[in-house]
């Protein structure tokens, strides 16, 4: 048996509240006798001895489909009307909550769910070493000798949540690339897509979401001259100075313009269609 509505207060279940997740709030009228039903037809709640009340479901808002009863609570319509142990009629506020699921996102953006962390460390290069000199004397390095440059690097983690379809597709063609412009305020071609992972995720009504987790790995290289910054496809030139050090490399077999290919990094945060 579901409980019956008295009275709905105006505009009431329309006002959409965008935060970390969408809500709404619908606040109604009904008998004061019928709170335990309400309970019943929204949570499905059932009480179990040794256990108290048990939830099975979260109703759905009868307006935004995508959002279910979170939260209900009841105070009287008017304290001095009852009748037995009952108020003669009680409102009952009705919490919906959700996530815009059928939506895309950017991390520059982020109107969707999405968390960003970083991690920074320091990779070892090694070069030829004839092209430095001894500090002492300004003696050239033996031609056979290498050393080497530490350059540091910070692993950028996005976890994108609540994706209802996760555009896979793109995720795997883009493994591997950099970037072809800037993205999450990082130039061009400095931005390695280097991993993803992904969790599908139920709720108790049997909905379906994905939590996707992107890893990428970002470079510093610079001339020692200047701020300069060059991407995953430059690489040291000997001889070339250090106010030229940084040169652009492609396999001289394809026609592509560096050793990795670049890619429009913002669909990654795009639902596939």
């Amino acid at each position: 048996m579901a409980a019956t509505l008295i009275s709905e207060v105006k505009n009431s279940g329309s006002n959409l509240a965008a935060g970390g997740d969408v809500t709404a709030v619908r606040v109604v009228v009904i008998a004061g006798n019928e709170a335990a039903t309400l309970i019943q037809d929204l949570f499905g709640a059932s009480f179990v001895a040794g256990w108290g009340y048990v939830y099975s479901k979260r109703a759905l808002h009868p307006l935004y489909t995508w959002l279910r009863a979170e939260s209900v609570s009841f105070e009287p319509d008017d304290p001095t009307k009852t009748t037995g142990y009952y108020y003669d009629r009680v409102r009952a506020t009705i919490t919906y909550k959700g996530q815009c699921l059928n939506r895309n996102s950017s991390p520059e953006d982020p109107t969707g769910h999405i968390t960003h962390t970083r991690a920074g460390g320091s990779e070892f290069l090694t070069l030829p070493g004839h092209q430095y000199v001894y500090d002492s004397d300004g003696a050239k390095l033996p031609a056979d000798q290498d050393i080497g440059l530490r350059l540091p690097f910070v692993v950028h983690t996005f976890t994108w949540s609540g994706v209802s379809a996760p555009p896979f597709p793109d995720l795997d063609s883009m493994t591997g690339k950099v970037n072809a412009s800037s993205f999450a305020g990082i130039p061009a071609e400095c931005l390695l897509f280097e991993t993803y992972n992904s969790q599908r995720e139920f709720d108790a009504n049997g909905d379906k979401t994905y939590q996707l987790s992107y890893t990428f790995k970002e470079t510093f290289r610079r001339n020692m001259l200047s701020d300069k910054r060059f991407g995953w496809n430059h690489y040291p030139r000997p001889g070339s100075g250090m106010a030229n050090f940084w040169h652009r490399i492609r396999n001289p077999m394809t026609t592509d313009t560096g050793m990795f290919t670049t890619a429009d990094f913002s669909r990654l945060f795009q639902e596939d269609a």
